[in-house]
């Protein structure tokens, strides 16, 4: 893939705060752009969206799964793939922590795209909901 300059990427509207529907659709330009294309890749089922039918990775179905530490990895990994189709998107980490006490799930990734960088950080609540999601740009984007 090419690399894309700030005013490529272009700009979108929110459509996700603190995981669920973003009502005001407020636009967003820069890393904040390729971070929520991630959390809509991630969060979408696979073969949902009639445009891109190899899109989505329903990482909610995570939560309730018994994954051994090898499964994890390979989650991870997936989820990173996953974050790399999306346009801008140059690298992205991963991590994924369960909160033993409450059962939760704790999705992190670290973005890297050519307009900056943001954090991403999701919770999975043990029903499989949304329970919060947050994106903060970095770089001064």
């Amino acid at each position: 893939m090419a690399d894309l300059t700030k005013a490529q990427i272009g700009n979108d509207v929110s459509t996700t705060a603190d995981g669920d529907l973003d009502l005001t659709f407020e636009p967003i330009t820069g890393s904040r752009v390729v971070a929520e294309g991630v959390l809509r890749r991630w969060f979408t089922r696979r073969k949902r969206c009639f445009w891109a039918t190899d899109m989505g990775r329903n990482a909610q179905s995570l939560m309730n799964a018994d994954l051994t530490p090898l499964q994890i990895e390979r989650v991870k990994m997936a989820l990173s793939q996953e974050a790399l189709a999306v346009d801008g998107c140059k690298r992205c980490t991963v991590t994924i922590e369960r909160d033993e006490e409450s059962g939760a799930m704790s999705i992190k990734a670290d973005v890297t795209g050519q307009a900056g960088r943001a954090d991403v950080n999701v919770t999975i609540g043990n029903a499989g909901q949304i329970i919060a999601a947050q994106i903060r740009a970095r770089n001064g984007s």
